[in-house]
């Protein structure tokens, strides 16, 4: 039979053996819940490696209609403004860049697109033609659609309005049109007039909804 000695010790075991519990958990816990473990580091990767997939995913996308040239556009450059860089390919792809263009020079006219389009509002991508549109035949002609005009359009009358308060007009066009190739991208022309267009509407503010709403 256990003596009184013993189940004191036994008694002071149990004791010594609780407290090293406590002690101990709550500092597992802690370094579960603290940024930079293991598992937050593998969530962070995961997340960079989905949101570059998204930025690659365009390249491969046929720009097959003006809806999907501007949808590639748009969020494409969402990515490069992200940081992405990998974004860029997909982002001049929807350009027939004059070839002696250098590949910064390219970047500057598509942010510079960007800007100008910020300016107009936000781009509703479905009243743009898509591709069932623009293979769909025309009244009697029976030639499917090779270009389309974004800008200037009667939804942007708008613009003349405020900018005739500086006594100014908007200058230059926004084309989309098919190559030989049967792929859409923003025209030559449009690339040469982008310069023109910024200037002549730099001084609208910048907005990402419908300026018409405000006029």
């Amino acid at each position: 039979m256990p003596t009184a000695t013993d189940l004191i010790m036994l008694v002071a075991r149990l004791f010594i053996l609780l407290l090293t519990v406590f002690t101990i958990c709550p500092r597992l816990v802690i370094a579960q819940e603290t940024p930079g473990s293991s598992s937050s580091v593998v969530q962070n990767a995961e997340s960079v490696s989905f949101h570059q997939q998204i930025g690659q995913e365009p390249q491969t996308h046929k720009l097959s209609s003006p809806r999907e040239v501007m949808r590639v556009f748009l969020s494409s450059m969402n990515k490069v403004d992200d940081g992405y860089d990998n974004a860029w390919p997909s982002v001049l792809n929807c350009f027939d860049f004059p070839p002696d263009l250098t590949d910064a020079e390219r970047q500057d006219i598509a942010r510079t697109l960007l800007d100008v389009l910020n300016r107009l509002g936000r781009v509703d991508l479905q009243q743009l033609p898509g591709e069932l549109a623009v293979n769909t035949d025309m009244g009697t002609d029976t030639r499917p659609i090779r270009r389309y005009q974004f800008f200037p359009s009667p939804v942007y009358a708008w613009v003349w309005d405020k900018l005739a308060n500086h006594g100014i007009a908007p200058k230059g066009r926004i084309v989309i049109e098919r190559g030989d190739d049967d792929v859409w991208r923003f025209s030559r022309q449009t690339v040469l007039d982008i310069p023109i267009l910024d200037q002549s509407t730099e001084l609208l503010p910048p907005s990402y909804f419908d300026q018409a709403a405000k006029t």
